[in-house]
């Protein structure tokens, strides 16, 4: 493959487009074949304003399998045993949440609303409420951490990964006492649910999910959860990505004694993760630097128990990194970060000292940043409640894209290698959806968001409301002078009723589903 253009700003590119050839070709560049491919992107979904359709999804225009590097990593040292629940339902029960932790949460129009109650691991067919919805509510049991669906996955049974807080164990919080609770390595035990959602030749959800396999494991709460995203060819339909498995109809409960791999930093931890390729794994760091270990040489049984040191160890942020994402799979080398010191930054692990660009300083940490690409760019939060795109060839400047309405802070947004359309998630519980392709060839074309929908929550009461059915809604970019709405301040939400997760399902055939998860441990699932 011919080498990727440099990050860093290049002499002769104008500070701003002064034209429409001027802003095309600094996202696409000046080469023929990828203006063609950008074209193509254009033509597939300049028309759409918010949702994508189902006979426009597809992999992006730039992938292209011919680059890809397939390692096969094999089982090497992983260890696993199947777990009897009911032989090994106390040990069992200490991995998992509560028993009878309940949720209730108002569903349905306005004008019929109903109270659902279920319990952990319940689940709520929202059609049943509101018709036409092809929805359905999850009670995950705790403040969903990661959500990630199964690539690779054509036909059949989708599944998505989901991983929550679960307690601290008696004696873990005194013995990091002197440590802030972000910075402190909690171990204990923890556990990955995975369920499996049936679909139909439609591309649509064609009953209800159920909860397949529960992942039992001793190091403590998950803080980000990535599966492998390179397209490849599964043998065995039963196989889901690198952990292959037999699937039974009823929950499956397995314990991973020894994972397949292991890689530590000493006296910081890992915050949040990326895949690069089939054997690359790059994570950010509390202390500000990013770490990359290459795992294809150290999964043999002989390398258990071995702590494996990564190839790169980079100081890329002053501070705490809070979100990481590949480029993949145009710049699979390339990494974005973004970090508490209020910075994104793009760094080519090529040349990671001479080819890489921060960001200017927002006012607030972002807290999260995705690829996109299907247009060549980041997408990133500023200053708490805006999503702004930073074009690969571009990244000192950005443009404006969308907001959170409710004022809430952004806490995590999803890209899709099916499409171009963004999910951003806040703090005051709404998720919007929106199209940033529409700003990348039109400056000055109208740009809508719609809401998928709010979560609300009551102490009080100790429940939760969910309202839908939103209008689409044009996205104005005037910031409010002092006084108004937008005066600096912000509101705080309370904790439970935030959405702290949103992603896409990768798979073309099924691109158009999204999840979203909550700090309460509601999962909404859904055929957008």
């Amino acid at each position: 493959p011919k080498q990727p253009p440099r990050i860093t700003r290049r002499p002769g590119l104008p500070a701003k487009s002064n034209s429409k050839r001027e802003r095309i070709e600094t996202i696409y560049g000046n080469d023929a074949g990828a203006l063609i491919l950008g074209i193509k992107a254009r033509d597939l979904w300049i028309m759409d304003p918010v949702i994508p359709l189902r006979k426009s999804l597809a992999f992006s225009p730039f992938f292209s399998k011919e680059v890809l590097e397939i390692v096969d990593l094999g089982e090497g040292g992983q260890k696993s045993q199947w777990l009897d629940y009911e032989a090994e339902k106390e040990s069992i029960g200490k991995h998992l949440p509560e028993e009878g932790s309940k949720i209730r949460c108002i569903l349905g129009p306005l004008g019929g609303q109903k109270v659902i109650t279920f319990g952990r691991f319940g689940i709520c067919d929202v059609g049943t409420v509101h018709k036409g919805r092809a929805a359905h509510m999850i009670n995950a049991g705790g403040h969903v951490t990661g959500l990630d669906w199964a690539p690779n996955r054509p036909q059949g049974f989708q599944y998505l990964a989901i991983s929550v807080k679960g307690p601290i164990p008696p004696g873990e919080a005194e013995r990091n006492s002197e440590f802030p609770p972000a910075y402190r390595r909690i171990t204990g035990p923890g556990h990955i649910q995975i369920w499996r959602v049936p679909s139909s030749s439609k591309g649509t959800i064609a009953g209800k999910p159920s909860l397949a396999i529960i992942l039992c494991h001793f190091w403590g709460n998950v803080r980000s959860l990535r599966w492998c995203p390179i397209p490849r060819k599964l043998e065995d339909i039963k196989e889901l990505g690198y952990l292959a498995m037999d699937i039974g109809e009823d929950t499956s409960f397995i314990k991973i004694t020894e994972p397949l791999f292991e890689g530590r930093v000493p006296d910081t931890l890992c915050t949040c993760v990326t895949w690069m390729s089939t054997h690359e794994v790059a994570a950010g760091c509390a202390n500000g630097f990013a770490v990359v270990w290459d795992i294809q040489h150290h999964t043999a049984p002989e390398s258990r128990g071995k702590v494996i040191p990564p190839h790169h160890y980079l100081m890329l942020h002053q501070t705490y990194i809070l979100d990481i994402s590949s480029c993949f799979p145009s710049y699979p080398r390339t990494i974005c970060t973004s970090s508490m010191d209020g910075h994104c930054r793009l760094t080519s692990l090529d040349d990671p000292q001479a080819d890489t660009i921060l960001t200017g300083r927002s006012r607030l940490s972002s807290n999260a940043c995705v690829w996109v690409d299907c247009i060549q760019t980041v997408m990133a939060s500023e200053d708490g409640t805006w999503v702004k795109m930073y074009p690969f060839r571009r990244f000192w400047s950005s443009t404006s894209v969308a907001r959170q309405s409710q004022g809430g802070v952004i806490l995590d947004l999803a890209g899709s290698q099916c499409h171009p359309f963004v999910l951003a998630a806040g703090g005051e519980g709404e998720v919007v959806v929106f199209n940033p392709l529409r700003k990348t060839f039109h400056g000055k074309i109208k740009v809508y968001q719609q809401t998928w929908f709010q979560l609300e929550y009551s102490p009080q009461s100790d429940m939760y409301r969910i309202m839908e059915g939103f209008r689409m809604e044009k996205i104005s970019f005037k910031f409010e002078t002092k006084g108004s709405k937008g005066d600096g301040h912000s509101t705080v939400f309370e904790e439970r009723g935030g959405v702290t997760k949103v992603c896409w399902n990768g798979n073309p055939e099924f691109g158009g589903w999204a999840a979203a998860g909550s700090a309460g441990g509601l999962v909404r699932v859904e055929d957008l």
